[in-house]
């Protein structure tokens, strides 16, 4: 069972940490990162390569993960399609 909880630790695919789980929607995970100057990211689920009770393991890198558009909240209500 694919069970996501909020505090788990996120890790990137090179073993750094991204930030930690704080809401869990439908089609992706809300990521605080950062610690004096915190800010969200919104990291897909297909983008989740593996995870136990304590951490998400992501299937990129930091730095391809800094290359996504993931600061950008994903539009729910959209259809997918511009």
């Amino acid at each position: 069972v694919f069970v996501i909880r909020i505090g788990q630790d996120v890790i990137a695919d090179c073993g750094h940490k991204l930030g930690e789980v704080v809401d869990v929607r439908d089609d992706y995970v809300v990521v605080e990162k950062g610690f004096f100057n915190p800010e969200d990211i919104y990291v897909p689920k297909d983008q989740i390569a593996s995870f136990d009770e304590y951490h998400l393991k992501l299937k990129v890198s930091r730095e391809e993960a800094q290359d996504m558009d993931w600061d950008q909240e994903p539009d729910d209500a959209g259809s997918g399609s511009d």
